[in-house]
């Protein structure tokens, strides 16, 4: 059947606007996850997680977001579905040893526990591995969140990559996505080019708002 041509042109520039809001992505989730409720609880998450960032960052400005679902039927995991909200910030210091304690007792008071956590990437650091060599930690929150943190310094050349959501093994990945945006250029450019500060921090916060089981 032959679309009438004014309402092929409204199609597509909806399909192009939906493109400019979202990362490139492959969308195929069950109607079920596209519901009213389902959008309650992603609205929920979404300011939690925002106030979880405040606390965690010293209230550092919101970075990059991603909101998707992880298909987990291929994982015998339990759950078919894992929908997912992740708020970026970036933290930096100019003294190492202090921002990464700071960052510990930050994670510490809001009753987050991780085993290797921050104080085993001090002692890597203490033993020679460089700040960007230093493998990514995640912490285990209250409500079902996670907080990976990611370690780099200005001049890092993979800095970059370290900033994309889609790649956090907690996260919702990139193939299912919801909605995102990320991190500005101009903010990267800054965070590479800012020598001043030794320690650049990636902290993602990871809520969990639907699961649904297999």
């Amino acid at each position: 059947m032959r679309v009438p041509r004014v309402i092929g042109s409204a199609l597509v520039a909806g399909a192009l606007l939906v493109a400019a809001c979202t990362p490139a992505a492959r969308t195929e989730l069950p109607r079920e996850l596209r519901g009213p409720e389902v959008n309650a609880a992603r609205q929920a998450a979404i300011g939690a997680a925002d106030e979880d960032l405040r606390q965690l960052t010293g209230a550092a400005p919101l970075a990059a977001n991603l909101d998707g679902c992880r298909d987990l039927r291929a994982r015998h995991a339990g759950f078919a579905w894992r929908c997912t909200v992740t708020r970026m910030a970036t933290v930096v210091a100019e003294d190492v040893t202090i921002g990464l304690q700071d960052q510990a007792d930050r994670l510490r008071g809001h009753d987050c526990a991780a085993f290797p956590g921050l104080g085993t990437s001090q002692e890597q650091l203490e033993d020679g591995v460089p700040i960007e060599d230093l493998v990514e930690v995640s912490y285990h929150c209250p409500d079902r969140t996670i907080v990976m943190i990611r370690f780099s310094r200005p001049g890092d050349q993979q800095l970059r990559d370290k900033l994309d959501l889609t790649t956090l093994l907690q996260g919702s990945g990139a193939d299912n996505v919801v909605s995102g945006k990320p991190i500005a250029k101009a903010n990267v450019d800054r965070l590479i080019a800012d020598d001043s500060q030794g320690l650049i921090l990636i902290v993602s916060v990871i809520r969990t708002y639907w699961l649904t089981p297999s």
